[in-house]
């Protein structure tokens, strides 16, 4: 490499960041992603790491391969007729903890796509460090408002369920992104597989214990699902209660909560009386319209 095609700036890299910052470059820019301020990443011999104050790589990476929704979205939320009536008596939704669905595919589908040997093995089998950190992930699953017969099915108890309509704006607490599914490789897997090709150790993502939550199977595709994430860390305060044998993470709906703030605008039913669901609603929610799809 010569030195006079470097910028002032890489002249004054380590040789180990200079060459990881030209793997980087030709990937990033494909993507449409800046360059990182490689000044503020550690190029180890195991690893490539941001350092405590800066996540401008990592914040590029996941914003590309799983947008945040950052903005008041209309969303839907399907559920039975045991678990609306439980959201009416309540006046509130509950994140469940991401342990539920470890026989799904949460957490593994991404950590084997992209080699986290911390979390599974090379047979796919689960370590400790997964288990604690889908107990500490907690989600609440939304889709966009597009009709869907699948979703009826499978979550509005075949049509004897309900769809409610919320608007979600996401608050500090909470990450609201869309969820990838397995198929297409993600920009990380890129910037890894090139960075490995080049005799170079992997970029380590920050927030990847959360990242894993947004990317499932691709035979889950049809769900559509846009998710709401939040993490419990010790000592945070979590606003988490124990319900049975495991621990949920209440939002009170209409509510400024930190999580999100979750505003009820429309009641959909199927099979059911739409005069009787409208005059049983609670007090907190009279008027809000039901609706037939």
């Amino acid at each position: 490499m010569q030195t006079r095609h470097m910028t002032p700036l890489e002249a004054t890299l380590p040789r180990r960041s200079y060459c990881a910052l030209q793997i980087l470059k030709p990937i990033l820019a494909a993507a449409g992603v800046p360059e990182p301020d490689m000044r503020q990443i550690y190029v180890g011999q195991r690893s490539i790491r941001e350092f405590s104050t800066y996540d401008g790589l990592s914040r590029a990476i996941l914003d590309f391969d799983m947008p945040e929704t950052r903005a008041t979205t209309i969303l839907d939320h399907y559920t039975t007729g045991t678990g609306f009536k439980g959201i009416m008596s309540s006046g509130q939704l509950w994140l469940s903890p991401i342990t539920l669905r470890l026989n799904q595919g949460e957490l593994d589908t991404f950590a084997l796509e992209h080699g986290l040997q911390g979390y599974v093995d090379a047979k796919g089998s689960h370590k400790p460090a997964l288990a604690q950190a889908a107990a500490d992930l907690f989600y609440l699953s939304f889709t966009q408002p597009q009709p869907s017969e699948h979703l009826w099915d499978v979550f509005g108890e075949r049509g004897n369920g309900y769809r409610l309509r919320f608007a979600v704006t996401p608050g500090s607490a909470g990450q609201l992104r869309a969820i990838r599914y397995h198929g297409q490789t993600t920009l990380l897997r890129k910037v890894n597989d090139a960075l490995a090709s080049a005799g170079l150790p992997r970029f380590i993502l920050k927030q990847i214990s959360r990242v894993g939550a947004f990317y499932l199977p691709l035979m889950l595709q049809p769900e559509n699902e846009t998710r709401l994430l939040a993490k419990r860390f010790p000592g945070g305060n979590a606003p988490t209660i124990s319900v049975g044998s495991h621990d949920v993470w209440p939002i009170t709906i209409g509510s400024a909560d930190k999580t999100a703030e979750l505003t009820l605008i429309e009641v959909g039913i199927r099979r059911q009386d739409r005069a009787v669901v409208q005059a049983n609603l609670p007090a907190w929610c009279p008027t809000i319209p039901v609706i037939t799809d």
